[in-house]
């Protein structure tokens, strides 16, 4: 069996502490530091520069109702990327998508709490694995 006979397309999203919008149309985000980031050390170019590459970056303007189901987990203390923008996408989100869409709020969670083991972090993990079960049970349902 060759790869062109596979279903290849994503089956599910996870995204940790996501940005979703990188031209910050909504005014969302609160950190500078994201802008520095993404003008320093990855589009090398402000995004007044390249506002055309930044919105073809910004998964908020790939949403469609062919999205796979997502579970977008994010700390309500995150202080480089935008809580409130990773709200706003999880619901834009899920008024379009034809799959299931879920938003965990982190209490008190920082960007990338996850980086140090601890029991809030086992506890994100068992969720994630309880969820990604569900979605590939219900995925093999459908072959």
């Amino acid at each position: 069996e060759s790869l062109k006979d596979k279903d290849l397309r994503v089956q599910g999203c996870v995204p940790f502490y996501g940005i979703y919008d990188l031209l910050d149309e909504k005014k969302l985000q609160k950190s500078v530091g994201l802008e520095i980031v993404m003008r320093k050390s990855i589009v090398k170019q402000r995004k007044e520069e390249a506002p055309d590459l930044y919105r073809i970056m910004s998964p908020i303007n790939h949403i469609s109702k062919h999205a796979p189901p997502f579970l977008i987990i994010h700390g309500n203390k995150d202080t480089l990327t935008s809580f409130d923008e990773a709200r706003y996408f999880s619901n834009k989100l899920r008024s379009v998508s034809g799959q299931q869409v879920s938003f965990a709020a982190i209490d008190g969670a920082q960007h990338a709490f996850d980086i140090f083991p601890s029991l809030r972090c086992d506890i994100v993990v068992a969720g994630i694995s309880a969820e990604l079960k569900q979605w590939h049970e219900s995925y093999q349902k459908t072959l």
